[in-house]
């Protein structure tokens, strides 16, 4: 994969662990999602439990670090964000296992290049109860802005 957006690319790199993957612009989806034949349900519990209950990956827009002119390095920024039945620390194992599977799909390895290294997990906490949310930092290669 090659040639592309870079949040295209990533969503790509993520499509197998079977989980929403939001795009910069969809920031907003979960907090505005309504519960179908329950117009009083809605918000990000509503949108868990009825489209993402093993949660979802939020992407954001790369920001550019270094750039020669043809190679660019960015930091890529992902909010894995897990419901866990109104307990928090079942939402952050949950949290925890979605992000060890990011980790895993976006992070380089001789026998999986990507154009992704992982840095660290930046934050992690309740967003509110039973909803837990890790942010985890990349740094992203690419050539002439795509991936």
């Amino acid at each position: 994969m090659s040639g592309m957006d870079p949040v295209l690319y990533l969503q790509g790199l993520l499509l197998p662990l079977n989980v929403p993957v939001l795009l910069p612009g969809e920031f907003t989806v979960p907090q505005q999602h309504k519960k179908l034949g329950a117009p009083n349900v809605q918000g990000l519990r509503s949108y868990l439990a009825d489209l993402a209950p093993r949660g979802y990956v939020q992407t954001t827009t790369p920001t550019g670090l270094l750039g020669d002119g043809v190679t660019d390095q960015g930091l890529q920024l992902l909010d894995i964000i897990a419901p866990g039945d109104m307990d928090n620390e079942v939402a952050r194992a949950n949290a925890q296992a979605l992000a060890m599977n990011v980790r895993q799909a976006c992070g380089y390895t001789p026998r999986h290049p990507t154009r992704l290294r992982f840095i660290r997990d930046q934050t992690s906490g309740p967003i509110e109860t039973g909803i837990w949310r890790i942010q985890q930092a990349y740094t992203l290669y690419t050539a002439f802005g795509q991936a």
